[in-house]
């Protein structure tokens, strides 16, 4: 079996990632705790969060063998080149949340250079304001995080707004053909109408399928999305995500399989 040894880079306050494997079954930008890949799936995967609190608190019982924790803040290329090396984010620690029985959805308020207005007037209301911290954290982009990989089984992204710069990045990357995922997952209820449509159209020209995934249709909660890319999806039900797990961790694991 190849080796799982990951060398980890800093170059003028960008992350990078350099595998000895050719493939990765995950990537996942954006954790906070909900539905997080990092603790319990297949190796070798990479789990990005922008909050160490939040990054700490997943990997609590230790991190698994052959997935790479990288505390970072996921930005798209053009951004990067134009020197975002860091950025910093206002949020409510999650011992807080659990110490102070606030809304769990907090935890999914952390915002960018500003404090979320919604957290606010939930710590305000409990005369909590002083719950509310930042932190200035290094940036990365999809194309760094991916370079020199061959393969990728899944990219998850939950990034309260910042989907859009990724996935056309991802789009960017798919399009020279170094690298496309077979599976993309994705939080759409930050984006506008518009980016919607761009973005499904934009993969479906790259031969992905969508399949959507509703946990609370029409409640607080949006639709998630998986793009499955060379499968045609008709008259069957919609994998859930525990199934389309299996699916790709087999394929991913399989030596002939091509992704």
């Amino acid at each position: 079996m190849p080796s799982r040894a990951f060398t980890w880079d800093q170059t003028a306050g960008s992350m990078s990632i350099a595998t000895a494997l050719p493939h990765l079954n995950f990537l996942e930008i954006g954790t906070c705790d909900f539905n997080a890949l990092g603790p319990t799936s297949k190796a070798p995967g990479i789990s990005v969060e922008a909050i160490g609190a939040y990054q700490r608190r997943l990997f609590k019982n230790g991190v698994p063998v052959g997935i790479r924790p990288i505390n970072a803040a996921a930005v798209s290329d053009v951004q990067l080149r134009a020197g975002k090396t860091e950025v910093t984010f206002y949020f409510v620690a999650p011992d807080d949340v659990e110490a102070y029985k606030l809304p769990s959805t907090i935890k999914g308020m952390s915002s960018l250079s500003v404090p979320s207005r919604e957290a606010v007037r939930i710590l305000s209301a409990r005369g909590l304001k002083h719950l509310m911290r930042n932190e200035t954290v290094p940036t990365t982009s999809y194309s760094r995080l991916t370079e020199g990989i061959t393969a990728l089984g899944f990219v998850k992204l939950d990034m309260e707004g910042a989907e859009v710069a990724i996935l056309r990045d991802l789009a960017d990357v798919c399009r020279t053909g170094k690298l496309c995922p077979t599976y993309i997952k994705y939080e759409r209820i930050h984006m506008g109408k518009s980016s919607r449509g761009a973005i499904r159209r934009e993969l479906g020209e790259l031969n992905y399928t969508m399949l959507e995934h509703c946990s609370d249709p029409g409640g607080a909660f949006d639709c998630r999305f998986t793009m499955e890319r060379q499968v045609v999806v008709t008259e069957r039900p919609v994998p859930t995500f525990s199934a389309l797990r299996k699916h790709w961790t087999a394929a991913a694991a399989a030596p002939s399989a091509e992704v």
